[in-house]
């Protein structure tokens, strides 16, 4: 008698289950739906809302009324090119007494000069948010654009004192940004 060959016998195998179907359905549909949501929440999350002139003006009446005539507080400006951390940005602190800048240094770096102080003042902030619209309005002169659409001008204002939180500036289509935010507002005795 012939040796036959030795054919290995493989188990049969199992039908898929309709039950492992749906639980694979089911999975697959949960992940989608998670997907889903975390692209929607980055998609439509809470930027800063455009800043018109009727907001700066409802704000500067807020800090007339609300603002505190001394009051401390710190700036965070966006990080130097290159620097991509919050680490690598300048903090600007700034100390107001009976409405006077009496203090103004950044880190790193120190005591910015006396003749600057005033910019960094709530109402010196405003001056600067004031003059952002007004660039806005000749585009190509201020930031090298001909559509005043191209410069986006973004800004929170604090609802208690009117303080401007937040700014963003975009020039699109130049890569021009600017953008600050006050870290810590306190107002002093």
């Amino acid at each position: 008698m012939r040796d036959q060959p030795h054919v290995e016998s493989r188990p049969p195998r199992r039908p898929v289950r309709l039950s492992t179907l749906v639980v694979y359905a089911v999975l697959g549909a949960v992940l989608g739906s998670v997907l889903s949501g975390v692209v929607w929440v980055l998609a439509t999350r809470n930027p800063l809302p455009e800043l018109t002139p009727s907001q700066l003006e409802q704000a500067r009446r807020r800090w007339q009324q609300h603002g505190p005539a001394s009051y401390q507080m710190t700036i965070s400006l966006e990080p130097p090119p290159g620097g991509n951390t919050p680490e690598s940005g300048r903090r600007i602190r700034v100390r107001v007494t009976g409405h006077q800048a009496v203090s103004v240094t950044q880190h790193p770096g120190g005591e910015l000069p006396r003749r600057s102080w005033d910019y960094w003042t709530v109402p010196g902030l405003f001056d600067v948010l004031q003059r952002e619209l007004e660039n806005r309005q000749h585009p190509q002169r201020a930031f090298g654009v001909s559509d005043p659409r191209m410069v986006v001008l973004r800004c929170r204002f604090d609802p208690q004192y009117g303080y401007p939180r937040q700014y963003q500036r975009v020039v699109r289509g130049r890569g021009l940004q600017s953008r600050w935010e006050v870290v810590e507002f306190r107002p002093r005795p």
